[in-house]
């Protein structure tokens, strides 16, 4: 884990001053040093045998109090492979199929199971016909179950892709989509 933080004595502090705390247990700090703008930067690995949650990390020195709580998560390994549980479009609604707007853009609703406590827009992977497209919102777990709102690039064309979701180092089997166009003029 890496805390960056600020204190009163910045410039005389060593890693041996320092005492983090995870979840109320005391760690000892790895390593001490400065990043790119000179901020200081302390690492220092998590308690063993944490279980996964929400912990809060406190840091103080030899000479003070401790600092206001910050809180992480620890995450819990993906339930196995994650599973495409739905998909639709995201304006009509029409399951395994993503209808094109004016523009071109597609937008594409997932309801996914298996994924870890940490699931989030950077670590939840969305490739449609091998191509990564951008993860516009994960939702909290709902019964085991995620909502990943998904936006379809232009570049791909009309007709059957595979889809494939990734998390965790564990992918979904392929699915089909069919991406088409909503004629103009007309209502989703």
């Amino acid at each position: 884990m890496t805390c960056w933080f600020t204190a009163d004595q910045e410039k005389d502090l060593t890693r041996e001053l320092l005492r983090p705390e995870v979840a109320g247990f005391g760690v000892p700090a790895l390593t001490l040093r400065r990043d790119s703008d000179g901020k200081p930067q302390l690492s220092c690995r998590l308690p063993p045998g944490l279980p996964p949650g929400r912990y809060d990390v406190r840091l103080r020195t030899t000479d003070s109090e401790f600092s206001n709580a910050c809180q992480i998560i620890v995450a819990s390994q993906a339930s196995g492979t994650p599973s495409v549980e739905a998909a639709c479009d995201g304006l009509t609604w029409r399951p395994d199929e993503i209808v094109r707007d004016e523009s071109g853009v597609g937008r594409l609703a997932l309801w996914l199971g298996g994924l870890s406590d940490n699931a989030d827009r950077n670590n939840v992977r969305v490739i449609l016909n091998g191509l990564r497209m951008p993860v516009e919102y994960v939702s909290d777990p709902d019964e085991g179950t995620r909502q990943v709102n998904v936006t379809v690039a232009k570049s791909l064309g009309e007709g059957l892709f595979p889809l494939v979701v990734s998390h965790g180092g564990h992918e979904t089997p392929s699915r089909q989509l069919r991406i088409s166009r909503r004629p103009l003029g007309a209502a989703g």
